[in-house]
Formats: structure tokens, C-alpha cells, sequence
């Protein structure tokens, strides 16, 4: 495959962070041949459209628009719940709506990433005839019991995801991820990640950690990790000081409560995102104090006080604490 497919989805609010990902996936793979962004928008103002028009003819890629219109008449239709109030983590369940028919290989990459090397491997990556290749999810140990997981069950986290849209296609994976929503649970901690990992369940190939590198492993010691996580069915030290040295996709999820778009230093890729974010065309972005609320004002003391191995055993325990909560919640609502 000699094209790389790359697929984003943002609203106005993302547009800015979303364009910094992609002048770093830009930045980081001049040598691969063709690169294709789709980018679906929701109601995207037409200054970061032409923004990201402008990023396209810099580096001579293409970027294609979609509006999310026709997605969301289906969404509103089909009981999915809203991620944070949007519909927008959800859209890349519809390939089949955004992708050409050509189209054999999609990266779905979430706005929070930054690109920091090659993507090559991944064009020659064997996809053992599965629908999708994934990175597993740095917190989901204890946490998968919650989507009925058993300790031998992979759970992958889905900010970056290779799907096989020929393998999508021919297994009529659209219908059948709608058809499980329908005759089962919909409601889950998670929404989009969980119901992924659900489907998917055994349609994965399982890669590196260096094509979704998280938070976690950037500031805690292997030791400190495997301690409140172990290491069954997860990446051995080896692979995780590997990718720690030379990652090729940085997840920037939010830590301490914190985005490397928001005031202060607290995140550990804010230095990798604010590069990029200065040689895009939103440099000029303002960066926005958060309110947090008790428990992020919690966790904060709580860091800056314990020893980090300390700090992650609270962490990992009030966590559990909070999604045994909302579980409970949830299930309650999806009967």
C-alpha cells in the first residue's frame, strides 16, 4: 500500500488541536509517498477550515472535508451516548459513510495525538486478515472487568486505530456494531472504547506501544506501574523503554486533569505539543486556565506530596472506585 489513509474527527472546539496533529503527521513522514487526511468536522468554523486548507497546500497533501450532517441523522437515531456532549467520537464507527470505496487501510488518529515519527511500518504492517491493529490501553487492568472482560481479554485504548476497511466492509461491520446496540447494552464508562473493544473483541492485531505511547509511561517507572497494574497480557519493559526512547505517536490524553492545550506545566507532552502547535497555523492560540474540579484538585496535592509509585496506588484505586460508580449508574440505565 503505497497511500497512507489518516482520519480525524473534531468540532470547532478541537480544530485547533486537530490541526497540530496533523502539521505533525506532515512533518514526520515527508517520505511516504501520498497522504490522505479525511476530516470530519461538526459545525467547524470556516477560519480553521481554511486553516487546514492552508496546512494541505504547504505540504502538498491532501486534506478532504465532510461534514458530519449525514452521520448525525443516523446518530440520532441509534442509542449511542455522547462523549463529553458530542457525537463526535462516534463518528468514525461509519466508515463506511466517509472513506472512497478504493480506500483499503484507514489510521484513525484522535485529535489529542501528536505524530513525533514514521507511520512506514504501519503501511506494511500484516493485518492477519483481522479488522483492526491496536495499542492496548495502559489503564485498563482492573478497569475491564467493567465491559464483562475476563483477566485473559485484550483491551485496546482507541485514540489511534488501524482499521482494514476492505475487512470492514466485507464483514458488514457498520450493521453489526448498530445491530449490537440495539440487542444489547449501549451505555458503558467509556462509550466509544468500550463498545469498540466489544465488538471488535478478537478482530485485533495488537502492535507496538510506541504507535500510541501514553501519559502513564512517560512519568511512572515500570516497576511503579506493573505494581498497581501488573504486566499480564500487557507490554514487557523492554517494549515500553523502547517506545518511551523513540515513540512514533504521543497519546496526550488528559493528566492531573490536565490537556497540554490548558495554562500550566503539569502535562507531560506539553514540550512536544507546543512545537508543533507553534508552527501551525493556530500559533497564535491562547492557551485557557481550567476550573478542576475536587477530585483533579485532589489528585494534584495528592501528586505533588507522594512518592510517584504512592501517588499511582491512589490513583488506580480511585479510579476503580469511580468507574464501579458509574457503572452502576449506567447499567441501571441501559435495561
Amino acid at each position: 500500500m503505497s497511500r497512507l489513509n489518516v482520519l480525524y474527527c473534531a468540532n470547532d472546539g478541537y480544530a485547533p488541536f486537530m490541526g497540530t496533529s496533523i502539521l505533525s503527521l506532515f512533518k514526520n513522514n515527508m517520505d511516504i509517498e501520498e497522504i490522505k487526511v479525511y476530516c470530519v468536522l461538526d459545525s467547524v468554523s470556516q477560519d480553521n477550515i481554511k486553516k487546514l486548507n492552508s496546512l494541505a497546500k504547504e505540504f502538498n497533501r491532501q486534506i478532504k472535508i465532510i461534514d458530519s450532517g449525514e452521520i448525525n441523522l443516523v446518530l440520532n437515531f441509534v442509542d449511542i451516548p455522547k462523549y463529553r456532549g458530542s457525537n463526535v467520537a462516534n463518528y468514525r464507527l461509519f466508515l463506511d459513510l466517509i472513506l472512497d470505496d478504493s480506500d483499503e487501510r484507514v489510521l484513525y488518529l484522535d485529535s489529542d495525538t501528536i505524530v513525533t515519527g514514521s507511520l512506514k511500518p504501519l503501511l506494511e504492517l500484516d493485518m492477519q486478515d483481522k479488522i483492526c491493529a491496536v495499542v492496548l490501553d495502559a489503564l485498563a487492568s482492573h478497569y475491564k472487568r467493567f465491559v464483562g472482560f475476563s483477566r485473559e481479554d485484550l483491551y485496546f485504548n482507541s485514540g489511534v486505530m488501524l482499521f482494514d476497511f476492505k475487512n470492514w466492509k466485507k464483514n458488514a461491520f457498520l450493521k453489526q456494531t448498530l445491530n449490537f446496540i440495539r440487542d444489547n447494552r449501549s451505555k458503558y464508562c467509556n462509550p466509544d472504547q468500550d463498545l469498540l473493544n466489544i465488538v471488535l473483541k478478537d478482530k485485533i492485531v495488537v502492535v507496538g506501544p510506541e504507535f500510541n505511547f501514553q501519559p502513564v509511561h512517560r512519568v511512572f517507572s515500570y516497576s511503579a506501574y506493573t505494581l498497581c497494574y501488573g504486566n499480564y497480557k500487557y507490554y514487557t519493559k523492554e517494549q515500553i523503554e523502547i517506545a518511551k526512547l523513540n515513540p512514533s505517536i504521543l497519546h496526550t490524553y488528559r493528566f492531573l486533569g490536565d490537556f497540554p492545550w490548558h495554562k500550566g506545566k503539569s502535562h507531560p507532552d506539553i514540550g512536544e505539543f507546543d512545537k508543533y502547535l507553534r508552527q501551525s497555523p493556530w500559533s497564535a492560540y491562547q492557551k485557557l486556565n481550567k476550573p478542576y474540579s475536587l477530585f483533579f484538585i485532589a489528585e494534584k496535592f495528592l501528586y505533588k506530596l507522594l512518592p510517584r509509585f504512592m501517588f499511582l496506588i491512589f490513583f488506580s484505586l480511585a479510579q476503580q472506585v469511580k468507574f464501579r460508580k458509574n457503572d452502576r449508574k449506567l447499567k441501571k440505565a441501559s435495561y
